[in-house]
């Protein structure tokens, strides 16, 4: 989410309906981490696989809406998630909102087929590992696609923001997005510590939190010594 991850001579290579993917290698260590609790190592497979294909499934979601709008694009997985380069700078407003959106949407539909499966489970319709197989796929796509979608710079909801606000004012509308970003990641921590008591999510929303800071703080100093520059891509600002 902050940058190109660089390459590797481990990473894997494929191009799946012409999009270009690597797979850095901290991604699977990521994703291992994220799935040890269990304990079980046939469980920990699954859901490694449950997060590579949700996640390449939300990129592709970015990746052939930019396909569609005419922009190349290509697609990279690593620790924190997954990027979609797609000639961002080169997008306007609704372009960008259109590709924005089409990342959680891909994964919403990819959720359906396995709501209605988990939920068929508790008729025993399903092996056991066909049930960890829909619960997994079930939280991956709908309740980080709901986190996704919240107002936090530089998830997919945060920057959805970022283009709204400032489409509605473009020289403030950046400072808004990061303060807004800055207030709900703060809250959300908060509750993940206070409610929640997972230190995970805390730390999680925490970087968040500090990432905005920074952010906003680097804004106002742009603005305060007149290094704003007034161009085309006023809304990616």
């Amino acid at each position: 989410m902050w940058g190109m991850p660089a390459e590797t001579p481990y990473d894997l290579r494929f191009q799946l309906l012409g999009i270009p993917v690597r797979v850095h290698p901290m991604f699977w260590l990521a994703s291992v981490v994220l799935g040890s609790s269990s304990g079980d190592p046939s469980a920990i497979l699954i859901w490694v696989a449950c997060v590579f294909v949700s996640i390449l499934v939300h990129e592709f979601g970015h990746g052939l809406m930019a396909r569609l709008l005419g922009y190349p694009a290509a697609i990279v997985l690593y620790t924190m998630g997954g990027l979609c380069y797609s000639q961002s700078e080169r997008q306007g407003p609704w372009q960008r909102l259109a590709v924005l959106i089409s990342g959680p949407g891909a994964g919403f539909l990819l959720a359906v087929p396995f709501v209605y499966f988990w939920l068929a489970s508790d008729g025993n319709d399903l092996s056991p590992v066909g049930h960890r197989v829909a619960a997994y796929m079930v939280f991956i796509n709908l309740f980080w696609g709901l986190v996704n979608l919240l107002p936090i710079w530089p998830l997919d909801g945060g920057q959805m923001t970022g283009v709204v606000l400032t489409m509605i004012n473009r020289p403030k509308g950046m400072v808004w997005a990061y303060t807004i970003s800055l207030v709900t990641a703060g809250l959300v921590g908060l509750l993940c510590m206070i409610k929640l008591q997972d230190l995970f999510l805390t730390l999680f929303f925490g970087l968040f939190a500090l990432t905005n800071y920074q952010a906003l703080h680097a804004a106002h100093e742009r603005s305060k010594y007149g290094l704003d520059d007034d161009n085309d891509d006023w809304w990616r600002r």
